[in-house]
C-alpha cells in the first residue's frame, strides 16, 4: 500500500506535548496512517484533502459553546470516525457525540490499540450499510432520545421482544452498537435534525 493510500489520522489538539506523544505512539506501534495536525476543528471545513479513510482525534474542549456547529460538521463528514481525546473531566452529554473516547492516562499500548481499531473501522466501506425499515427507523429515533426497551415497546405498541429484535437488526445493518454512534448515525443520515437534540 502506498503511503497516500493509508488512512488519514487527524489530531486536533492545542497541546504540542500531547500531539507529539500521540505521534510517537503511532510510530512506535507501526500504525499505518498518515498523521495531520490541526489546531481547531474549523480547519476541517477548508481541508482540500478528503480521503475516504479518516479518523479524527480531537480535544472535546474545542466543542464548548459550539456543539451544534460541531454536530453539523459531523453530519457533513459522515464517513469520518470521531474520537474524543480527554485528560480532564468532560460531561457525558459532550462525550456521547463521539464514536470513542481516548484517555491519555491509559497505557500507551491501549491508546495505540484504540487508534488502530478506529482507523480500521474507518476503512470498512466495502459493504455500505443496509437501509433500515420504517419501523427500525422509529425504534432508532426513540433509542437516540434515550428511551429504554420497555418505553419503546409502549410507545410503538409492540412487544419488548420485538423491540430487541429491531435493535439487533439496527446494530447488524449499521455496524453500530453504542448510543453515541447511533446519535451520529441518525444525524449524518438526516433521520433527525440537530435542533431536535435540544442543545
Amino acid at each position: 500500500m502506498k503511503n497516500d493510500e493509508h488512512p488519514l489520522l487527524i489530531i486536533i489538539e492545542p497541546s504540542d506535548l500531547v500531539y507529539e506523544g500521540l505521534c510517537a505512539l503511532v510510530k512506535q506501534h507501526a500504525i499505518q496512517a498518515r498523521v495531520m495536525r490541526l489546531h481547531d476543528p474549523e480547519e476541517l471545513e477548508s481541508l482540500n484533502e478528503r480521503p475516504e479513510k479518516q479518523l479524527v482525534v480531537m480535544n472535546p474542549s474545542l466543542t464548548i459553546n459550539r456543539l451544534k456547529w460541531f454536530l453539523y460538521l459531523v453530519q457533513q463528514k459522515s464517513g469520518t470516525k470521531w474520537f474524543a481525546l480527554v485528560y480532564c473531566h468532560f460531561s457525558k452529554e459532550v462525550l456521547h457525540h463521539f464514536h470513542g473516547v481516548i484517555d491519555i492516562a491509559s497505557p500507551g499500548h491501549e491508546i495505540a490499540s484504540q487508534l488502530a481499531e478506529g482507523l480500521a473501522d474507518s476503512t470498512e466501506k466495502d459493504h455500505p450499510p443496509e437501509h433500515l425499515s420504517e419501523r427500525e427507523k422509529e425504534v432508532l429515533l426513540l433509542l437516540v432520545q434515550g428511551l429504554q426497551n420497555k418505553e419503546i415497546a409502549e410507545r410503538l405498541h409492540i412487544s419488548i421482544h420485538t423491540v430487541i429484535s429491531h435493535r439487533k437488526n439496527i446494530a447488524q445493518k449499521t455496524g453500530i452498537r453504542s448510543q453515541a454512534g447511533l446519535v451520529i448515525y441518525a444525524i449524518s443520515n438526516k433521520l433527525i435534525p440537530i435542533e431536535s437534540l435540544g442543545m
